[in-house]
């Protein structure tokens, strides 16, 4: 095992859509959206010269990753760019597509140039099944009192950043 120090940076960038665009993931929902709950992000932690993106949206097609690599000064095959389903665009909307890539962009190039020695570590948990208040999101397995609980893995990197 190397003893060389690991560098690693992270950053966001806010990608909140305007009230009035249409919204997917919400099937019942027939009229635009009025306003935002929570923030939307795209958010970047670049660890030596590997960069993984993720951007609170349903998808990001091969064109849009390709786009997002050319543009980057990191490796293309060190990249993981993917997508959380938050919410995002019935139609691609040329400003908020724009807005995402740039967004993307402007995450992965700054993580890279804040990269700093940092120390990680890891470990695993669980809900255990008991639907309590610890059990991570409140997810469906817990809810239905699943004996088998849900098994996650967490990762900690120190310094902390103020990322969400």
């Amino acid at each position: 095992m190397s003893n060389d120090p690991i560098s690693a940076g992270v950053a966001c960038a806010d990608i909140t859509p305007p009230a009035g665009l249409a919204t997917a993931g919400f099937a019942a929902r027939r009229s635009p959206a009025v306003g935002a709950h929570d923030t939307l992000t795209v958010r970047a932690l670049v660890v030596g010269d590997t960069a993984l993106a993720v951007a609170d949206v349903i998808g990001i097609d091969a064109k849009l990753s390709a786009r997002l690599r050319a543009r980057c000064d990191l490796p293309a095959t060190n990249m993981t760019l993917t997508a959380v389903r938050r919410g995002a665009r019935r139609t691609p909307d040329a400003a908020f597509m724009d807005r995402l890539e740039n967004a993307f962009v402007e995450a992965i190039l700054q993580a890279a140039a804040t990269r700093a020695p940092v120390r990680l570590s890891g470990g695993t948990g669980g809900t255990g099944g008991s639907g309590g208040a610890a059990d991570a999101n409140g997810n469906n397995r817990s809810r239905r009192r699943d004996p088998h609980g849900y098994q996650f893995r967490t990762a900690r990197r120190e310094p902390r950043s103020a990322c969400p």
